[in-house]
């Protein structure tokens, strides 16, 4: 399964979270990032030739500086 970065995006959590690649608390109201990525899900709940045009989207909430790394 190739997953691919589509966007990056700022965001303002409504609550606490831990970034989800360096477990950095991001508090209420502090600005972070969010990365939707897209894969072709073919495992489940059934996969079809056809459905190459109907990718799957993953979210992950991270903290700025793991959002504006050069790796991502």
């Amino acid at each position: 399964m190739k997953i691919k970065l589509q966007a990056k995006e700022k965001y303002i959590s409504p609550k606490t979270f831990l970034c989800e690649i360096c477990a950095t608390p991001v508090l209420i109201g502090q600005e972070s990032t969010l990365l939707i990525f897209n894969y072709i899900d073919k495992t489940f709940p059934a996969y079809f030739e056809q459905d190459e045009d109907m990718p799957s989207y993953k979210l992950m909430k991270v903290c700025n500086t793991c959002g504006n790394s050069e790796y991502v």
